[in-house]
């Protein structure tokens, strides 16, 4: 199987002309399945961008969501949203609600979109304010007479992306431990680094005011406890978000690549051949 990998492509960025290029780019490479790890485009035109990749593409599309896409939506109601596009649509699967993928005799493909969880650097003190908690509805204020940067906001920003992220982490917990016994190669599709190290931003590990929102702690402590449990197991991260390219290796059988990424410049990042 030939598959091929996208992150961050953020088409909402990309004019018309541009836009059938690089749909072109992909069609000539003729993958056998595609996987996208987030960041496609945004609320209100996702299942647009989702459906001309499928109209395109001859081939599965698996992917999972990033924080753009919910942008000027719901969490909830963009999952929803997925949900019915899946029952349309055979070529696209939504990971985060589609279980174990077999790719092959060896390897399966499980992902869920995931989230940073504020964990790792200094989220008390930093001046980060993220697009995220402006255009998803499930970051706005409890109360809307509370200034915006009002320690009480902070706190429920937290809340909300420590929620998204045991979410994304159970889940993936919940899949991995079912495929382990059958497959010796496990590729986990997400959106946002699982790790520090794996979040760089112009070459080096980002810093402790934008690690809390580029990286997800809990899911990178569940990742390495399954590789030193099982060390007969491949376990193979695939993430975006940062918008820079790293490899990191925790364990011998763990490694974690995140694509790189420009915008309104999209790009194919890896082939894999299983």
């Amino acid at each position: 199987m030939r598959l091929t990998w996208l992150t961050d492509i953020h088409l909402n960025f990309l004019s018309d002309a541009a836009l059938a290029s690089f749909y072109s780019t992909l069609t000539e490479n003729r993958p056998d399945a595609l996987v996208i790890t987030g960041d496609i485009g945004e609320a209100d035109s996702l299942e647009s961008y989702l459906r001309a990749l499928a109209a395109h593409l001859q081939c599965p599309i698996y992917f999972v969501l990033g924080n753009h896409d919910f942008y000027r939506g719901s969490i909830g109601a963009v999952r929803e949203q997925m949900r019915h596009l899946n029952q349309e649509n055979s070529r696209l699967t939504y990971l985060t609600q589609s279980g174990i993928i077999p790719l092959s005799d060896s390897t399966c493909l499980i992902g869920h979109d995931g989230w940073p969880d504020g964990r790792n650097g200094d989220y008390e003190r930093s001046p980060v304010l993220l697009n995220d908690f402006l255009l998803i509805r499930d970051f706005r204020r409890p109360d809307q007479t509370i200034p915006r940067l009002d320690p009480e906001v902070r706190r429920h920003w937290l809340t909300v992306m420590q929620r998204l992220s045991a979410e994304a982490t159970n889940y993936l917990e919940t899949q991995v431990a079912e495929a382990l016994p059958n497959f010796s190669h496990l590729l986990i599709a997400t959106h946002v680094p699982p790790f520090r190290e794996a979040s760089l931003y112009s070459g080096h590990i980002s810093g402790d005011n934008y690690q809390p929102f580029f990286s997800s702690r809990k899911m990178g402590e569940m990742l390495l406890r399954t590789a030193i449990a099982s060390p007969q197991t491949r376990i193979t991260v695939l993430c975006g978000h940062s918008h820079w390219t790293a490899s990191f290796s925790p364990a011998p059988n763990l490694t974690v690549h995140t694509g790189g990424a420009e915008y309104g410049e999209p790009v194919i990042q890896r082939i894999w051949n299983l």
